[in-house]
């Protein structure tokens, strides 16, 4: 749809429904991107110090994983565990690869959106088969619950990982951190997760409404429950409470956590 508008690559967005984007206010704003087709959404933005106005339709879905690489270390951003993020997250990592990544970071900071279903399809990506399983949902009674049970049944991927977390890491990207973890296939690095692994189903009601209740806790491949207790980074790295918000907008330089993974992600390969 921005496309469509007119917008390109390089513009630069200055206001959003005549508000002004700031690093305080840029996830809110980009929230103002989503909803139905029939409507759309006024953008401000800048083109070769000319400023410019569209209103382009909404409907469009941002990707949940994006990556880069820098220098032999490729870095992935997942953003939340969805249908399509499996998917999007083996194209990235095989995209790495194929570009010369000897190591990667896999950034679930501020990620705590999605569920046990595509956290696991996620993990299967990048752990070998086993006949374990590598997820499974409990509910209080300590029964499976539904028959959420998980298993990895896809050749893994072998080489350097580092998983970068903070206190707003939580549900289906703390399974997908401890899982890789108890894998042997990466380092966290960075702050304690929230400690969260409810499971939650929505329930319609006759009248019309719903009902989100939590049916069961999610359980990861090996370790205990991280619910109520989050995990500890193997390497503690705190960021202040202005730069942990606004990650999206972060400077690379800026960023210890990410600056940390990659020296030692760096360091591994050069040694291997």
């Amino acid at each position: 749809p921005a496309a469509k508008a007119g917008l390109k690559a390089h513009d630069v967005v200055t206001a959003i429904d005549n508000t002004t984007v700031t690093r305080g206010n840029y996830s809110a704003l980009s929230e103002k991107l989503y909803g139905s087709r029939l409507s759309s959404v006024k953008v401000e933005y800048e083109r070769d110090g000319e400023t410019k106005v569209v209103e382009p339709l909404l409907g469009f879905s941002i990707p949940s994983v994006v990556g880069n690489l820098s220098g032999n270390v490729g870095y992935v951003r997942i953003t939340g565990f969805y249908k399509n993020t499996a998917a999007e997250f083996k194209e990235a990592v095989t995209k790495l690869r194929e570009q010369g990544a000897e190591s990667i970071i896999f950034d679930v900071r501020n990620t705590s959106k999605g569920s046990i279903d595509y956290a696991a399809q996620v993990i299967d990506v990048i752990v070998p088969a086993i006949s374990d399983n590598i997820a499974v949902a409990k509910d209080k009674n300590g029964n499976v619950y539904k028959n959420k049970v998980y298993t990895a049944e896809n050749s893994s991927v072998t080489m350097p990982f580092a998983v970068l977390i903070n206190s707003y890491t939580a549900g289906p990207a703390e399974l997908f951190a401890c899982d890789l973890k108890d894998f042997g296939k990466a380092f966290l690095i960075g702050e304690k997760t929230a400690g969260r692994a409810d499971v939650q189903e929505t329930f319609e009601l006759s009248d019309g409404g719903a009902v989100v209740l939590t049916t069961s806790k999610m359980l990861p491949y090996i370790s205990e429950s991280f619910d109520g207790n989050g995990l500890t980074p193997d390497t503690e790295i705190i960021l202040a409470d202005s730069l942990r918000e606004n990650l999206s907008t972060l400077e690379k330089e800026r960023d210890t956590q990410l600056q940390a993974a990659i020296s030692m992600l760096a360091g591994n390969s050069s040694e291997g």
